[in-house]
């Protein structure tokens, strides 16, 4: 369900398996003249979804790539252990309704985990990304939301769905399924390495 105000295409992506994630990495490292980031050979398609595959990471390729979760977890606390919000148990600030959509004010009809109303219709399921303040470093939404695969065959972050424990900066999920995601609350965000 949409919120009140919102616009869809301004929702980040969800349902995805990680094996689309990867595959949608090389097509936009190649509609803009990168390299690909991974060798794929695809196994198997369900429902318009990669759910088995071959995947090796290409070594010194300049494309998009989903983040290691040493990467993610860098840009998450602010990429300077040497500030304050590097401690912070969530993105960019100590109170998790500053920065994320999660169970208690997406599902709970917009009460919060402190039991204080969101103002308007929070709505139910993942929201604009940029609602919410950003990080120092002008990441949004990296607590809440979507939870975030990662390189490491991880998801990150919590998502929409998700109770505050799972949301902290340093909760980490692992799965070994690569049909994870299609069905949930989970995304991706994309980086590229230094050159």
């Amino acid at each position: 369900i949409l919120a009140e105000g919102e616009i869809e295409k301004y929702r980040p992506v969800e349902r995805v398996t990680i094996c689309d994630a990867m595959y949608f990495c090389n097509i936009l490292s190649e509609k803009t003249g990168l390299s690909k980031a991974y060798n794929i050979i695809i196994k198997q398609i369900e429902d318009g979804h990669i759910t088995d595959a071959n995947i090796t990471l290409i070594k010194d390729s300049n494309g998009y790539r989903l983040p290691t979760h040493a990467e993610w977890e860098f840009a998450a606390r602010g990429g300077d252990p040497t500030k304050e919000d590097w401690n912070y148990r969530y993105s960019g600030s100590k109170e998790i309704d500053d920065v994320a959509w999660y169970y208690y004010n997406t599902c709970n009809n917009g009460i919060t985990a402190s039991a204080e109303p969101v103002p308007g219709n929070a709505g139910f399921g993942a929201h604009e990304v940029g609602m919410k303040k950003a990080n120092r470093i002008g990441l949004f939404d990296m607590n809440g939301n979507v939870s975030e695969f990662d390189a490491d065959y991880e998801f990150l972050g919590g998502g929409w769905f998700d109770t505050i424990d799972r949301c902290e900066t340093t909760t980490t999920c692992h799965f070994s399924n690569a049909k994870r995601g299609k069905e949930g609350d989970i995304g991706f965000r994309l980086v590229r390495s230094v050159q």
